[in-house]
């Protein structure tokens, strides 16, 4: 009998842990990856700047293509000495001298002229060679005492003048496609004059984009 009872209890026994394990929720194991994510990491920081490229020009050079090609068509049209930083800042009958002195003054006979002859050009030719190298509107061109509405031409007075010298470069140097000049003269008065001529320049084509001066008096 005691036999028969205890086989009993060991069997009842067996189907309870069965029962028991069936029911028992899961657990993950505590080294699982659910519940322990990674925190997102931070994006990364954009790349430094890179500092302007200094561009290897002589000390004191007046000569060589950069000079001749940015310093030259701005100086002998005596926009050098002004301070602006858009092209409505130049006076606009200062401005439109840049393309009389670079197309017309320059010819053998207005060079050495001593009276000065009146010269024509049709309004489109000057105001397309002015937009080639300065951000300007035809409007404001058109604003100058030498421009001519009913004749849509501009009258430029050709002959008698002297351009002078022209200071030289002292340094340079680029960034992007911005080209930088710096340049330094002093007179005969004791003044200095320092020059920084910015220039726009993409592939073959360029413009002035602004410039200053600033003068040094020895008194001052």
């Amino acid at each position: 009998m005691k036999r028969f009872l205890t086989g009993i209890l060991s069997v009842l026994l067996i189907f309870a842990l069965a029962g028991c394990d069936a029911e028992a929720p899961d657990h993950p194991s505590s080294g699982g990856d659910v519940g322990s994510e990674s925190p997102s990491e931070s994006p990364p920081l954009p790349p430094e700047p890179e500092p302007p490229t200094v561009i290897a020009v002589p000390n004191g050079v007046t000569n060589g293509e950069v000079f001749s090609t940015y310093v030259v068509p701005i100086g002998i049209s005596g926009l050098l000495y002004e301070t602006w930083t858009t092209p409505a800042d130049i006076p606009v009958d200062r401005l439109i001298e840049f393309y009389g002195c670079n197309e017309i003054y320059s010819q053998p006979e207005y060079i050495d002229a001593d009276a000065y002859t009146p010269v024509e050009v049709e309004g489109d030719l000057v105001e397309q060679f002015m937009q080639q190298y300065f951000d300007v509107s035809m409007e404001y061109l058109r604003t100058a005492k030498i421009y001519d509405a009913s004749r849509k031409c501009y009258v430029f007075m050709a002959g008698g003048r002297d351009v002078g010298s022209l200071p030289p470069i002292v340094s340079a140097s680029r960034d992007g496609d911005v080209l930088s000049l710096s340049l330094v003269t002093d007179t005969d008065v004791g003044d200095t004059y320092r020059v920084t001529l910015n220039v726009l320049v993409s592939g073959k084509c360029w413009k002035y984009l602004s410039g200053s001066c600033d003068i040094s008096r020895p008194d001052s």
